[in-house]
């Protein structure tokens, strides 16, 4: 939860956008896309562009004096390589990729939000935000259970991770009852943990992420990174349908398989208003895009 001063003192307030529920039957689950009557919301085109994207370089197409709203419906789809998202590497921070949008962007492109799919680097603690702040109990562990450390614990615990769609870390740690160590299982893995006891080994789940970073936005309060499993619906492709008000950032990947939401709070408003596209760590695969911004205009008008 985001501190409850910001809302009350800063007079922030906001609602998710109503969503439907659709069955997806390639994918074989549900998923959550905007209602379609969200369209009639829309004022202005402010963009429809296509390019090509350069590793580590952002490319701006609206800055905060062309969008003149902080009330925006982007939708972004990314076009590459079947090979860029490995699930069969292991990536370090300074080589898993990364590709998305920077939003909310200031007129010198100091501060932004970037909303992104990345993959995680294989150890745990190369995912911690040290410059991040972190709500106090974040991360704690939503499943634990003994095993037996002659019966491949790190394989029995690595698998119960990947099965529980909610999970993207493990560890194993030792404990007093001979012959077994514990398996715990997190739903996050961006924030440092205490543990009382010695890891004996950990992990991640090694799958795309749909990632809201938020530690250069500029907000007041907590700016710990939002994030979640999200897995390619396709191999070469996948769409960010992207809404923004006044604090609130709703994200829908591939029509709503996967979702994430997240307040900013930054006061000057419109001047947090531009556009950006980006890539991090993708060599010399070419990566291509397609957006389209609309101005947003209020159900209560």
């Amino acid at each position: 939860m985001e501190q409850e001063q910001n809302v009350k003192v800063q007079g922030w307030a906001g609602v998710q956008v109503l969503r439907d529920i659709v069955y997806d039957a390639k994918q074989k689950r549900l998923k959550y896309p905007p209602i379609p009557q969200l369209k009639a919301l829309r004022k202005v085109r402010l963009l429809t562009k296509t390019l090509v994207l350069s590793s580590d370089t952002v490319s701006t197409v609206l800055n905060p004096s062309e969008a003149e709203t902080i009330h925006l419906e982007i939708i972004a789809k990314f076009t590459f390589p079947a090979n860029l998202f490995d699930n069969s590497k292991g990536y370090t921070k300074e080589n898993a990729p990364e590709v998305g949008l920077r939003i909310r962007t200031n007129s010198d492109g100091s501060e932004y939000t970037n909303v992104a799919l990345m993959m995680p680097a294989a150890e745990v603690d190369a995912n911690i935000c040290d410059a991040c702040t972190y709500a106090i109990g974040r991360n704690a562990s939503f499943k634990v259970y003994p095993i037996n450390s002659n019966k491949n614990p790190v394989l029995n615990c690595s698998k119960e991770c990947a099965k529980e769609r909610t999970c993207m870390s493990w560890a194993l740690h030792e404990i007093e009852t001979k012959g077994m160590v514990q398996c715990s299982l997190y739903w996050d893995h961006s924030s440092k943990v205490s543990i009382p006891n010695k890891i004996v080994s950990s992990g991640v789940v090694n799958e795309p992420l749909l990632h809201l970073e938020r530690n250069k936005s500029g907000t007041i309060g907590y700016n710990f990174p939002l994030h979640g499993r999200a897995p390619l619906a396709s191999s070469t492709e996948f769409e960010l349908r992207i809404f923004v008000d006044g604090s609130v950032i709703e994200v829908f990947k591939d029509d709503g398989l996967q979702t994430i939401s997240g307040r900013v709070y930054i006061p000057d408003g419109v001047a947090h208003s531009g556009v950006g596209l980006y890539t991090r760590n993708t060599g010399d695969v070419p990566v291509s895009a397609n957006i389209q911004v609309f101005s947003m205009g209020s159900i209560w008008n």
